[in-house]
Formats: C-alpha cells, structure tokens, sequence
C-alpha cells in the first residue's frame, strides 16, 4: 500500500533575501532532472513529482511506497542533495538544508481522512490530534490557494468549506 503526501517547499533562509522563479527555464530543468535523479535513486521507496512551479514556492506530490508515521522535509533529502551538489543551488545561507516545509505535508488520495463519512471510531482519526487537525487545516488553507490546476482547487475549497460547516454546526 501507499501514501500520498502534498507538499509546499521553499528554500531555507533565502542568501540576500533572493525571489527564485522555480518555474524559470534553469530552474525548472535542474528540478526536472533532480526528480529523475530522485526516483531513480528512491524506486520502490518513495516517487516525487512537481505538481506546481512558482514564485519561492514549489508543491510536489510525494508517494511512499513504505508506511510511516510521519512525514517530513527529510523524506526529500535526495532531491534536494542532488540540487545542492549537482546543479549548484546555493541559494540558502543554511549549508545544510536547501529548503523548508511550508506548512505541513497533507496525505492526499487513497488512505486519507475523507470527510464524507462520519466513521469516528478509526484508527487514523483516533490518532489525529487537534494540534495535527489545527495544522493540516492551515496547511490545505494555503494550498488551495497554490492549487496547480481547477479541479483540485475546487477539491480544496470544498473539503475547507466542509470543515467550516462542520465546525459552526458544533459551535
């Protein structure tokens, strides 16, 4: 079984305050080659794929093939590795991290919490605290807005206007 994850990065304490264009012509080609270089390197593991390009932003989609507890910004430890040392991306002051998890990673797809259904005795939503609720809500608030396409920008508005109706319906 797998798990997918949505994930918004940026780079770690930027040198000299830099605005990077990731979907630049360069820049989306280093990054294209690091997620070749990253599945190839991760098969059967984990797969990662660009789903939006932009501004200090980047959203990819990350697949673990391997269950896990928690998902972090070091699942993606190759990639950006391969950045740093293969294509010279010196972007950030920190040597040892090239980017940062903005928000959280939220579990997409096949295994999610899906709202439509009011199964409150599983084990997922048991051990879904209110502090990982609190920050997987945040976390879909600002992706929706940096959804890559339509549709999935209307999945997100929906599940947030969901949980809004949820939450007024409880106060």
């Amino acid at each position: 079984m797998s798990s997918n994850y949505e994930m918004v990065l940026g780079i770690a304490n930027p040198k000299d305050n830099i605005d990077l264009d990731f979907s630049s012509d360069k820049n989306s080609k280093d990054l294209d080659d690091a997620v070749v270089y990253f599945n190839n390197n991760m098969a059967g593991k984990k797969e990662l794929e660009i789903l939006k390009k932009g501004y200090n932003r980047l959203t990819v989609k990350l697949r673990l093939f391997v269950d896990k507890e928690k998902v972090t910004g070091r699942d993606l430890l190759n990639f950006s590795q391969y950045l740093y040392n293969e294509k010279d991306w010196k972007f950030s002051s920190d040597n040892n991290k090239l980017f940062r998890l903005i928000g959280e990673p939220l579990r997409i797809g096949s295994g999610a919490i899906d709202f439509t259904t009011n199964n409150l005795d599983s084990d997922k939503l048991k051990n879904f605290t209110d502090e990982k609720a609190i920050k997987a809500f945040e976390t879909l608030i600002l992706m929706e807005k940096m959804a890559p396409d339509v549709e999935t920008k209307e999945r997100k508005r929906l599940a947030i206007l969901k949980i809004k109706e949820i939450l007024i319906s409880s106060l």
